[in-house]
């Protein structure tokens, strides 16, 4: 090693830090997500690869998952320990129903296909939530959405919650598709 203290102090608290990473990946957060099992309750099509997965949690008593509108949150199917079979989504559904996630997907690789195929009751794990991308800090007259495919999902959970909210500002949602619909 090196002679050097300030070196070794270094090095010992670098060290640290990674193994506080490490465990937070591989046992904090894996942990948690086992409380925050959840079913699956429907998966519906919504166009040709597109569909939303709809959760329910696994225990009567569970809260559910609070979160902001425009947040996402880790999926993890069969165990939370699997670093393969996890990715993150935005929650689709308003804000007022913590109990009912929903998350609209495009079905572009192994992971995305395989949650358009889900059985009801299928068990999964959830992380989260994540990310302060949302409109509760925003104090105007109403809002602009712009959004592209599937990243209106941040949006329709923004409009959902306005709604449940009873928010009477005018709001505007312009989407961009490669088709009209």
């Amino acid at each position: 090693l090196t002679r050097d203290a300030g070196m070794r102090g270094f090095f010992v608290l670098t060290g640290a830090f990674i193994v506080l990473v490490l465990a937070n990946r591989w046992i904090r957060r894996p942990i948690l997500a086992v409380r925050n099992a959840f079913l699956v309750l429907e998966v519906r099509q919504e166009a040709p690869g597109i569909s939303t997965l709809i959760l329910v949690p696994a225990l009567q008593n569970h809260p559910g998952l609070p979160f902001r509108p425009g947040q996402f949150a880790w999926i993890w199917l069969d165990s939370p320990w699997g670093a393969l079979r996890s990715h993150p989504f935005t929650i689709a559904s308003g804000a007022d129903q913590p109990r009912r996630l929903e998350f609209t997907v495009r079905q572009v690789g192994d992971f995305t296909s395989m949650l358009g195929s889900l059985s009801k009751g299928r068990r999964v794990y959830v992380d989260g939530p994540y990310g302060a991308f949302n409109d509760d800090h925003q104090r105007s007259r109403g809002l602009l959405l712009v959004a592209g495919g599937v990243g209106i999902t941040p949006m329709i959970s923004i409009l959902r919650t306005l709604a449940a909210r009873g928010d009477r500002r005018p709001h505007c949602l312009v989407v961009s598709a490669s088709q009209p619909q």
